[in-house]
């Protein structure tokens, strides 16, 4: 099952995105192709995982905001049966 989030949501068992039992969630994170080539330039060239003919970029370049910005919370709760 894959879940995309974007913005402030809250998902759950009504939203068909959890199931009962045991459920997983994974959070992937992007980065911007300028800060790994910033990352790059500190390394030797052998360790480079980014290679261009112009590099813009060296290692005292500020790094752009990036990824995953927060504050995030990942919040669980426990549902219980009223008699």
């Amino acid at each position: 099952m894959t879940l995309a989030l974007y913005g402030s949501h809250r998902f759950g068992k009504r939203h068909r995105c959890i199931e009962e039992g045991r459920n997983g969630l994974t959070i992937r994170v992007a980065n911007l192709w300028p800060n790994r080539m910033i990352g790059d330039s500190t390394l030797p060239v052998t360790e480079r995982l980014t290679w261009s003919s112009y590099e813009p970029f060296t290692k005292d370049t500020p790094l752009l905001k990036s990824g995953l910005l927060g504050p995030v919370t990942v919040e669980t709760a426990e549902t219980i049966a009223l008699p």
